[in-house]
């Protein structure tokens, strides 16, 4: 999905990383969350690169935004070709997965978790909110962002690399 609407459009593409942008993230979005609907569960999973203004100031703003570009391409590798993955601000992705209830998008957050486990970048890792939507539990286009947004600021809470999962309770 991506690849394809990205080339050859500017606007809808991130300039540092190649990865489509916000602004085709909220397009594609919205109209993906109607497939619920219709029974398709859909996941957002939002990850961010712990500690970036830390990474900054060792690095320099170059430096971060190589490390930036490093996460983007790890992430581009495994992502599922019917999947979003959109940085959305600074150290910021979106990641909409498709057909995907919160079993598969703990298991998503993971792998992608596991993708930046190397050697050239020992202390990087990313923090993950995920939310999902169904024909059960389904929600707003707004709604799924923030809550999302409030699972990643409970993983932030409990330390570098985590994961948390929304849950209405």
């Amino acid at each position: 999905m991506t690849d394809t609407v990205v080339q050859g459009h500017p606007a809808l593409t991130d300039p540092l990383t190649g990865l489509p942008n916000r602004l085709h993230f909220e397009t594609v979005y919205r109209l993906v969350l109607r497939a619920v609907e219709r029974g398709i569960p859909v996941s957002l999973a939002i990850l961010e690169i712990d500690g970036l203004e830390k990474h900054t100031l060792d690095r320099g703003r170059a430096g971060a935004d190589e490390l930036v570009r490093f996460v983007a391409d790890r992430f581009r590798r495994i992502s599922r070709g019917a999947d979003l993955l959109a940085r959305v601000e600074e150290g910021r992705f979106f990641l909409l997965l498709f057909d995907c209830n919160t079993h598969g998008a703990r298991i998503a957050a993971d792998r992608f978790q596991d993708q930046l486990d190397s050697d050239e970048e020992p202390e990087l890792s990313v923090s993950v909110g995920v939310a999902s939507s169904n024909r059960e539990e389904s929600y707003q286009a707004d709604e799924l962002i923030s809550f999302a947004e409030r699972a990643l600021a409970q993983a932030q809470s409990l330390g570098p690399r985590s994961v948390e999962l929304y849950s209405p309770s």
